[in-house]
C-alpha cells in the first residue's frame, strides 16, 4: 500500500511539475542534426528557419522528415578558421540540397563544402548553386571547394565550384543532367591536385552530361598509398589547374512544337524556338504543356510545318490566357497513335491549319488516339477539315471548329471520319447549326462517323459546342505510380496535403483540380 507524501514534499513536487512544464520546450527537448552550416548545428529549434545563424542570408530550411536542405536564393559566408569556417558539413547519412534561384556558400578561410565519410549527398534543383572554397587559408586542406568522404550526385540543376587547390576531391561521383564549372589552382608539392582530383576507385559517373572543356582530357590513374585514385589530366599531361566545364546532352521528349524537339535543356522555355512566343514549358513529371498567351507559327511544310505533334501518352495542354498556333503550311495539332491529350485550362486556343498545304496536311486537329477537350475555350480551322479521326471527349467546354472540305470525299468537313464511335459529350453539346447528325460509314472494313447537316451534306460550316453548365468534371482514370501525388503546372511536386495549398490548379493523380 502507497504512503501518503507528507505536505511539505508533495508540495515541493507539485512545484517542480509545474517548473518543469513551464520551461521553454528548447530547454528540454532539442534535436541536433547531424549537419552543420556557417560552424553552427542545425537543430529542431533553427531549422525551420536557418537565417538566424550568423553568415546566412536569404532563405534556407531543412526539412529533417525528408533529410531536405532548401536553399531559396540563399547565401552562406563563414570567415572563420579550419572546422569552424567549414560552410556547409554534412555528417548525415543521407542528405539532398534543394536548390531554388541564385545561391553561393563562401567560406573565405577554410573549405566551402564537406561531404562525410560514408555520406550520400545530392544536389538537385532548378537552381544555381556556387561554391567558394579559400583561397588564402594557411591549411592545404582548407583551400579546397569541395571535399568528398562518400557518395556526391549533382543533378539536374548548375553548380559552380572553386578553390585555392582543389575544386573538387575525393569520393565518388555523379553527374546527372547538370551544369558545372570547376577550378582548383593546384599546388606545386602534389602533381595530382587540381581542378577534379583524387577521385577514389574510378572516374566520375556521367549521364546526360559531359565535359566539353578543356576539349582534350584523360583521368590519370595513379596510387596513393595503396589506394587507387584519379585526377582529370590535359593533353600537357599535366593536372588541369583552369576551369572544367560539364554541359547537360539533350534528352528528347516525344513531342514537337514548330518542328522542333522539346528535349531536357529547352523545356523550360520553349519560346526559344523559332516561331514560339509568349510562355511556353513542359514539365515531363506530369506529362503538362503550359501555354500562356503564347504563339506558335510556322511556315515549313509536312511534319516539320506542324504546330504541336504529341507522341506522349497522357499529355495535358493547359491554357493559360489566350493562345494560337498557326501552321502555314501543314495542320495545327496532330496527336500520335493510342496516345491520350487533353487539352484543358481557364484559357483559350486558336488552332489554324493550313488552307493551301499539300493533300493530307489541311487540317486543325487531327487526332489519331483519345483526346478530351475539357474546360476550355478551343477552335480550330481547316482547310479540309477542323477536327478529324480518333475518339474524342468534350467537358464542359466551348468549342467552335470549321473544315471546308473536299469535292473528292464525301464525309470530309468540320468534324469527321471519328473512330469507331461518335463524340462522348459531357456539360455541353453541339448548338450550332440546327440539325446536325452523326452519320455511320465504312471504309476497309472499320466503321466511322462524320457530322452531317440538315441538307444531309457532310458539315463544312462553323460548328459551335456550348456548355450547359460550370461544373467541373475530371475523367477517373488509373494514373501510374510515377505520376501519383500533388503537382504544380510547372511539375514540381508538392509535399503539402491537396486542403493546405492556396488557391489555383493543381495535378492531382494525373488529374486537373481546382483548389477554390
Amino acid at each position: 500500500m502507497y504512503k501518503q507524501l507528507p505536505k511539505t514534499k508533495y508540495t515541493a513536487f507539485i512545484a517542480l511539475f509545474i517548473i518543469l512544464f513551464a520551461l521553454p520546450h528548447k530547454a528540454w527537448a532539442q534535436v541536433d542534426y547531424d549537419l552543420e552550416i556557417a560552424g553552427t548545428k542545425v537543430t529542431s529549434d533553427n531549422c525551420n528557419d536557418l537565417s538566424v545563424i550568423d553568415g546566412i542570408t536569404g532563405t534556407a530550411v531543412y526539412d529533417p522528415a525528408t533529410n531536405t536542405l532548401t536553399l531559396d536564393n540563399a547565401t552562406i559566408r563563414t570567415t572563420a578558421t579550419y572546422d569552424e569556417g567549414i560552410g556547409l558539413w554534412n555528417k548525415l547519412k543521407r542528405l539532398t540540397i534543394r536548390l531554388i534561384g541564385e545561391n553561393f556558400i563562401i567560406s573565405e578561410q577554410s573549405m566551402g563544402l564537406y561531404n562525410h565519410i560514408s555520406r550520400t549527398l545530392t544536389i538537385t534543383g532548378s537552381g544555381k548553386l556556387t561554391v567558394k572554397g579559400s583561397q588564402t587559408a594557411e591549411e592545404e586542406l582548407d583551400r579546397r571547394g569541395i571535399i568528398n568522404r562518400g557518395v556526391l550526385i549533382v543533378s539536374d540543376c548548375t553548380l559552380e565550384v572553386s578553390g585555392g587547390v582543389t575544386g573538387l576531391s575525393s569520393g565518388y561521383w555523379r553527374f546527372v543532367r547538370c551544369n558545372m564549372r570547376i577550378k582548383g589552382g593546384g599546388i606545386n608539392t602534389d602533381k595530382y591536385k587540381g581542378s577534379i582530383s583524387y577521385v577514389w576507385d574510378g572516374i566520375p559517373d556521367l549521364k546526360g552530361c559531359k565535359i566539353t572543356s578543356p576539349k582534350k582530357f584523360y583521368w590519370k590513374k595513379f596510387l596513393d598509398g595503396e589506394n587507387v585514385r584519379f585526377s582529370l589530366f590535359g593533353d600537357d599531361d599535366k593536372v588541369v589547374t583552369d576551369w572544367v566545364t560539364i554541359e547537360s546532352t539533350p534528352s528528347d521528349y516525344d513531342l514537337m512544337i514548330a518542328g522542333r524537339k522539346v528535349n531536357t535543356t529547352n523545356c523550360n522555355n520553349l519560346s526559344v524556338i523559332d516561331g514560339v512566343s509568349g510562355t511556353v514549358k513542359y514539365a515531363p513529371a506530369t506529362n503538362t504543356l503550359t501555354l500562356s498567351d503564347a504563339t506558335i507559327h510556322t511556315t515549313a511544310e509536312e511534319t516539320l510545318g506542324l504546330g504541336i505533334k504529341n507522341q506522349i501518352d497522357g499529355l495535358i495542354i493547359y491554357l493559360v490566357g489566350n493562345n494560337t498556333i498557326i501552321s502555314d503550311n501543314s495542320g495545327g495539332i496532330s496527336n500520335g497513335p493510342k496516345k491520350n491529350l487533353t487539352i484543358t485550362g481557364d484559357g483559350k486556343l486558336i488552332v489554324n491549319g493550313s488552307t493551301t498545304g499539300k493533300n493530307g496536311y489541311r487540317y486543325g486537329i487531327f487526332n489519331r488516339g483519345d483526346l478530351t477537350v475539357d474546360g476550355c475555350t478551343l477552335e480550330s480551322v481547316g482547310g479540309l477539315t477542323g477536327l478529324t479521326a480518333g475518339h474524342w471527349k468534350f467537358v464542359n467546354c466551348t468549342v467552335h471548329a470549321q473544315g471546308s472540305g473536299s469535292t473528292g470525299d464525301p464525309y470530309d468537313g468540320t468534324f469527321g471520319w471519328l473512330w469507331d464511335k461518335k463524340p462522348e459529350f459531357v456539360g455541353c453539346s453541339i448548338t450550332s447549326p440546327a440539325g446536325t447528325y452523326w452519320k455511320k460509314f465504312e471504309d476497309g472494313g472499320y466503321d466511322y462517323y462524320s457530322l452531317f447537316g440538315a441538307d444531309g451534306k457532310v458539315i463544312t460550316e462553323r460548328i459551335t459546342i456550348s456548355k450547359e453548365s460550370t461544373k467541373l468534371i475530371t475523367p477517373t482514370t488509373d494514373v501510374p505510380v510515377s505520376r501519383r501525388g500533388i503537382y504544380n503546372l510547372m511539375g514540381m511536386k508538392l509535399n503539402k496535403p491537396f486542403d493546405q495549398l492556396p488557391a489555383g490548379v493543381y495535378i492531382v493523380d494525373g488529374k486537373q483540380k481546382v483548389k477554390k
